[in-house]
């Protein structure tokens, strides 16, 4: 396993399936020295071999999911491998292999083919010049190198075609990774066969309402024999979240088996259908340290122009009516019968909130006199502002005249 893909959030499961932990181990050593002694002076050194077989306990172990599977190296071995369901069984006491390998459920037996090709993936990348997996030199001579030991073992029952995801006949699409772009993730199905017989895929096709985000690496026909693995990549890729509604879209295989013994009667096409499901939908949390996507920037309105009022103009009727000074905001419309007079500014004393007779439009319309006439007609109408500001200050001067005479008539008492 290799964190790089974390650190660099690149999408993952890209040339292989990376969601699976692989060990080896092996207890041999030499009884002695390096393996070789020398039985006199002028002797060679002879080998002594070392001090355990190769068989002597599991050497390969393979954890995918809740599965843990251990395999021993030789395919002729006849000590038992071990596979456990960490999540129902964490201190493993129940074998689901073992003395049950040949009555296990082929559910079972798929999970564990799966993990052996699995293994087998892995030592086929890592056998490299020196043929590590591959030369039986690396087993100190014994087996045919671990490739082909682990391919030909068979220590529970064999059964034919099968796909890693014929248990529930559902691939889960793991954890999306975010790529800049899009959101992308990419999962192995695994098929093989562990009888005499050939397998042609004669057909891959994808359905479904949301079948457009997923693609496959094969193109048929695939034909593989028996002990076979084959893996057919189904990628997932689209620049968008997606809701919590479950993808529509299935993997559609076509597939005949026909017997490695010799030609025999025609066979009729079988159709595997998979459904293919998403580990979660919380896409937008697997950026990893990437940008959100860009979005469109926001259109900021200007703002609205605000005039001060500084007075309303007042409303004077057009007939013989009474009406009440208009409030402090400029009205939208002009009522009917209406006409609208320029407010007085001279003075900025607010007017009266009395209610007053109105003068006639046209009394006001024909006032052509002198200013002392025009100040009459409004005291006695009241329409204008100036007649308020008048009788206000008429007012005022009265009730000083008042307060003065009375003080005036307190002075003898205190002279």
């Amino acid at each position: 396993m290799s964190l790089r893909r974390f650190i660099e959030a690149r999408p993952t499961n890209v040339d292989f399936d990376e969601d699976v932990v692989f060990a080896e181990w092996d207890f041999r050593k030499p009884p002695s020295g390096f393996g070789y002694k020398q039985l006199d002076a002028n002797s060679e050194m002879e080998d002594v071999g070392l001090d355990r077989e190769i068989d002597d306990r599991p050497a390969f172990l393979i954890r995918k999911g809740n599965k843990k599977l251990m395999m021993q190296k030789l395919a002729e071995s006849t000590e038992m491998d071990m596979m456990f369901d960490l999540e129902k069984d964490p201190f493993e006491l129940n074998n689901l292999l073992g003395v049950n390998a040949m009555i296990a459920s082929d559910a079972t037996i798929v999970q564990a083919e799966h993990m052996r090709c699995l293994l087998l993936d892995w030592m086929t990348r890592l056998d490299g010049e020196k043929r590590y997996y591959s030369n039986p030199a690396a087993n100190y001579g014994q087996g045919q190198g671990d490739i082909t030991e682990i391919r030909n073992r068979q220590q529970w029952k064999s059964i034919g075609f099968w796909t890693c995801a014929s248990d529930t006949n559902t691939l889960e699409m793991g954890r999306v990774a975010w790529t800049g772009n899009e959101f992308v993730r990419h999962e192995w199905l695994y098929l093989g066969t562990r009888l005499e017989e050939t397998i042609v895929v004669s057909s891959i096709s994808l359905t479904g309402a949301d079948a457009g985000l997923f693609s496959v690496n094969e193109s048929p026909p695939i034909q593989f024999h028996q002990n076979a693995c084959v893996k057919i990549r189904v990628s997932f890729a689209s620049p968008l979240s997606l809701s919590t509604t479950p993808v529509d879209a299935s993997l559609v295989l076509v597939w005949t088996a026909g017997s490695d013994a010799g030609a025999g009667a025609a066979v009729t096409p079988t159709t595997t259908t998979i459904r293919l499901t998403m580990k979660d939908y919380d896409f937008d949390a697997q950026r990893l340290g990437y940008p959100p996507p860009p979005t469109a920037a926001p259109t900021v309105s200007p703002a609205p122009t605000v005039t001060p009022v500084t007075d309303s103009p007042t409303m004077v009727p057009s007939s013989g009516t009474t009406s009440t000074p208009v409030s402090d905001s400029t009205p939208s419309s002009q009522p009917a019968g209406f006409a609208l007079v320029p407010p007085d500014t001279t003075n900025e004393s607010s007017p009266s909130n009395e209610t007053t007779t109105a003068t006639p439009k046209e009394d006001v319309e024909e006032q052509d006199g002198d200013i002392s006439d025009c100040l009459d007609d409004c005291s006695n109408a009241g329409g204008l502002r100036s007649s308020s500001l008048t009788a206000t200050r008429g007012n005022v001067v009265g009730v000083l005249v008042v307060i003065v005479a009375f003080v005036q008539s307190l002075l003898p008492f205190y002279l």
